[in-house]
């Protein structure tokens, strides 16, 4: 799973929106098109992988 953070200004206030992904070129696409906008993003990497 992949968190993506954008910081973004509404109505002149700082709002937090947090997105969460399953593919990584998903979220990565995501974030280059909103860093690409403007907004400050942060990505977040889940390294654990899930055992069944």
């Amino acid at each position: 799973m992949y968190k993506v953070t954008v910081f973004e200004k509404v109505l002149g206030k700082l709002k937090a929106n947090i997105y969460s992904f399953d593919d990584k070129i998903e979220m990565a696409k995501f974030a280059a098109l909103r860093e690409a906008d403007g907004e400050m993003v942060v990505v977040a990497l889940n390294t654990k992988q899930k055992t069944a």
